[in-house]
């Protein structure tokens, strides 16, 4: 056995008897996730939603997530349809949840806005500008952004990293317009 894999052992054994059960059940549920997920690329399936059906562009979908008190965490679960969210927060215990967001991926695919406020009273418009990051990206972080592209096939607003700025401000001129049609 490893050094790495003995002091887990024996951190495990330190825990009480039913953390530590409910800790070697989550690292099973997790297991069990990330070996799904990479048997699902495997086979080529790479469209798929929260509930691992495929992603459907009329059907609106949600993020969900919360820290939870009991694995001492962050739980995020993108793409998620109304039954899935229900589904979700029905199975929630309210002493283990702190911060509980549903935002729908459809605002979290917009260009976060960045609020100038100098102490001046002007107009919304004026005070306000768009960042070259998407609120998911704001949010969460480019990794569930890359992620949300990589299932929908919808390209990101945010401004890619070799992207000049004039090339992104018409993409995202473009993508509003078919948007609006």
């Amino acid at each position: 056995m490893s050094k790495e894999e003995t002091s887990f052992r024996e951190y495990l054994d330190s825990l009480e008897p039913e953390v530590r059960e409910k800790t070697i059940k989550d690292l099973a549920r997790h297991d069990a996730i990330f070996n799904q997920i990479n048997e699902d690329r495997e086979a080529g399936l790479t469209n798929l939603t929260y509930n691992r059906e495929p992603y459907n562009p009329s059907t609106e979908y949600y993020f969900v997530d919360w820290f939870d008190e009991g694995e001492v965490r962050w739980i995020r679960n993108p793409l998620c349809t109304l039954q899935d969210v229900q589904e979700l927060v029905s199975n929630m215990t309210p002493s283990g949840v702190r911060n509980l967001r549903i935002q729908s991926e459809t605002r979290l695919s917009e260009l976060h806005e960045n609020v100038k406020d100098d102490g001046v009273n002007v107009e919304h418009e004026e005070r306000v500008t768009n960042s070259e990051i998407t609120e998911r990206t704001f949010f969460f972080g480019g990794f569930y952004d890359t992620a949300h592209e990589d299932v929908t096939g919808v390209p990101s607003l945010s401004k890619g990293s070799t992207e000049s700025t004039e090339d992104w401000l018409k993409r995202v001129e473009e993508a509003r317009k078919e948007e609006g049609e």
